[in-house]
């Protein structure tokens, strides 16, 4: 009789015993799953930041092409209007010409330096991570040349300012100048060849702007992807 007493206390503090297991396994389940929701909850948020963040360079890309596009009109102009022969153009086409200037772009998410204040901890999309780490690099590339246009931007400048007078641009300025020699200036050879370098680097760096936005596209297709993925049912 003691023994089957005694029986029935070891099966009951087992059973209590599981059920203290049981309730401690759930709980701990529950735990894991509330504090899997708060990492994708966050990761979501990131992500979404993320998508608003390249979309805007996107926008930004798209005009710049286009603003690589009317550079590459203004020095087709110089150049067909340029030479020891050449005719003075009529005055909306040496306006053109006279357009000297170079995109500058600037995008999120490019400073390599500053990559450790972009927490990319919750991401859990390695091939998403490693297309964010690599685009401050494929910027760095594309920025050389946009350095370069700018300084051989700036020596067609000072080119042009042996032959127009800046002062003529300040209308409140009204006593005697020295003449503008437009003619001069579209003979000039050192014109003519700065013309022919910008048109170079100006296509260079239009290929590397493209570059910059396939990889801007490509971060944005995987953050797209990522976010569909996490927020099905």
């Amino acid at each position: 009789m003691f023994s089957g007493r005694y029986t029935r206390y070891l099966l009951y503090a087992l059973g209590e015993f599981l059920l203290l297991i049981f309730g401690i396994l759930i709980a701990l389940q529950v735990d894991n799953w509330n504090e899997d929701r708060k990492e994708r909850k966050e990761e979501i948020h990131i992500l979404e930041q993320l998508v608003e963040d390249f979309n805007t360079n996107k926008l930004i890309l798209n005009n710049s092409e286009d603003e690589y596009n009317r550079v590459l009109k203004h020095i087709d102009a110089a150049l067909r209007h340029s030479g020891p022969n050449t005719a003075l153009p009529s005055p909306s086409v040496f306006d053109s010409i006279d357009n000297l200037w170079t995109p500058t772009v600037e995008l999120l998410h490019t400073n390599a330096s500053a990559q450790y204040g972009l927490d990319l901890e919750p991401v859990t999309n390695n091939r998403l991570k490693l297309a964010i780490m690599a685009f401050p690099a494929t910027f760095s590339q594309y920025k050389e040349l946009e350095n370069t246009l700018k300084d051989l931007t700036g020596n067609q400048h000072r080119i042009r300012q042996r032959y127009i007078p800046l002062i003529a641009n300040e209308h409140e300025y009204r006593q005697a100048t020295f003449a503008s020699d437009s003619l001069g200036l579209l003979r000039d050879r050192e014109f003519q060849n700065a013309s022919v370098d910008r048109l170079w680097n100006t296509q260079n760096a239009k290929i590397r702007l493209e570059w910059l936005s396939e990889h801007n596209d490509t971060i944005l297709k995987f953050l797209n992807t990522e976010l569909l993925e996490l927020q099905a049912p």
